[in-house]
């Protein structure tokens, strides 16, 4: 054995067992918490009815409509010229 500062990786270990030892009681570090929230999921679920509710009544294009003004931030003459309504019954 080279001479030098003694650690785990150039002595050889004290005894025959290993580093799992089966022996020692097993340890359970608990239980992860949710990672989603339980008003989180009830707001989910909300959220898809709304869209389905939307997309019952105004198809795709009206929940695409709508998506954009509430997420993206932009008027409902905005959002319904960059769809491509030209008229101003096109735009309500």
């Amino acid at each position: 054995m080279p001479p030098g500062p003694i650690n785990a990786y150039t002595t050889p270990p004290l005894s025959d067992r290993s580093p799992a030892d089966l022996l020692r009681p097993r340890v359970d570090g608990g239980r992860a918490p949710d990672p989603i929230s339980a008003g989180r999921l009830a707001a989910t679920k909300r959220l898809h009815g709304v869209e389905r509710t939307v997309t019952d009544w105004h198809g795709y294009a009206g929940l695409s409509v709508t998506r954009c003004v509430l997420t993206g931030g932009k008027s409902v003459d905005k959002a319904a010229r960059d769809f491509g309504a030209r008229s101003e019954l096109e735009r309500r």
